[in-house]
């Protein structure tokens, strides 16, 4: 008796959804191995790159020039680390630079204001950044562990046991995950406060953000794979959130601050904001301003005028010199540098509040 048409069609349809799922599959991992296979960021190639040499970095500051550079060397890991000292420190705040970033990145005007208001500050490369040696990034979790890295050396070390329990924590955008992630070990004593500038959630919940606004519900088709080959690639460690780090350290004091035109780090899914009533102790916690602010990723701590400017017409403006020159190298610096200031102009009034969340938090 031959079978009927219409169970000869079921596994031709299971067979049709298998093959398509395991292509998915092999795809999916194909792109998740090669996402971080590379540097996070690259000196050389950062200096030729218009963003970065239309905006104040660490050759911009005086007050940096004066700094301990120095590499370390905590669970089996090498780091290089910039320590610069305050005359007289409120505290200790460790800074946490972006992807694609460096120490003496944009961030390098966290490091000066902060310096200036009398806090010594403490930054690292993250894996493979700047002038850190690894060859690949690997996964946005390698840099939880190099804060977890930074915290135990500091805590170790005789030269800054005055910072003990005055220590406090300050990340941007992967560097926010990796301070706030980092939050979930124990510690000798537990960073006072930490402020996260457009944090992601989790290396997982990041990924998949971006793919559910690039793809739609497709996302939602290829997360069991997708969730499966991070797991193979990277182990759990991806699946850690920043939640989860302050959750295991009630008593330190949280501040989120998020732009509502981040296309990075989106504040209705990705961001660490997005998952604010899942904080425990919420009375520890403070949204700044209690509202999104109206940036995008690239401008989080700058005055709202500066992302447009910095996007658009910055880069125009230094075009326009160059060519008016002849070429780059002959613009005249004091050109340069009016560029920079309007491409920098900081938010004195959110650093401000920042460094009194951090006195407060020292003090209590």
């Amino acid at each position: 008796m031959k079978p009927s048409k219409k169970w000869m069609v079921f596994p031709l349809v299971t067979a049709l959804i298998s093959g398509v799922w395991f292509s998915f599959y092999v795809a999916n991992f194909v792109a998740l191995s090669n996402l971080m296979n590379h540097r996070a960021s690259e000196i050389s190639l950062l200096e030729n790159d218009v963003y970065f040499k239309i905006r104040k970095t660490y050759k911009d500051f005086p007050a940096l020039a004066n700094r301990d550079e120095f590499d370390f060397v905590e669970n089996d890991d090498k780091h290089h680390a910039y320590f610069y000292e305050a005359m007289n420190p409120k505290g200790l705040i460790l800074l946490a630079h972006g992807y694609g970033s460096l120490a003496d990145g944009q961030e390098a005007s966290l490091a000066d204001y902060f310096l200036q208001d009398d806090w010594s500050v403490f930054q690292i490369d993250l894996t493979s950044s700047g002038r850190d040696d690894e060859e690949v990034v690997g996964g946005f979790d390698a840099g939880v562990g190099d804060i977890e890295d930074t915290i135990r050396y500091l805590q170790k070390q005789a030269r800054y046991a005055q910072y003990k329990d005055k220590l406090c924590l300050l990340g941007y955008s992967w560097g926010a995950y990796s301070v706030s992630a980092a939050l979930a070990e124990d510690y000798e004593i537990t960073p006072k406060a930490v402020v996260s500038l457009s944090g992601f959630m989790s290396p997982e919940i990041e990924m998949l953000s971006q793919a559910k606004n690039a793809v739609g519900g497709i996302a939602d088709f290829i997360k069991p794979m997708f969730d499966l080959n991070l797991m193979t690639l990277r182990g759990p460690r991806s699946f850690l959130t920043a939640v989860e780090g302050y959750n295991h350290a009630p008593n330190c004091k949280v501040m989120l601050v998020q732009g509502a035109k981040d296309p990075s780090v989106l504040s209705d899914s990705g961001a660490i904001w997005h998952f604010a009533d899942q904080i425990e102790h919420p009375e520890r916690l403070e949204k700044y301003r209690g509202a999104l602010l109206e940036r995008d990723h690239r401008s989080i701590w700058y005055q709202d005028q500066v992302g447009p400017y910095y996007d658009v017409e910055g880069p125009k403006e230094y075009q326009a010199l160059a060519d008016q020159y002849g070429s780059e190298d002959a613009i005249p610096e004091d050109k340069i540098r009016l560029i920079k200031e309007k491409a920098s102009a900081l938010d004195l009034d959110l650093l401000g509040a920042i460094s009194s969340f951090y006195g407060e938090a020292v003090a209590s």
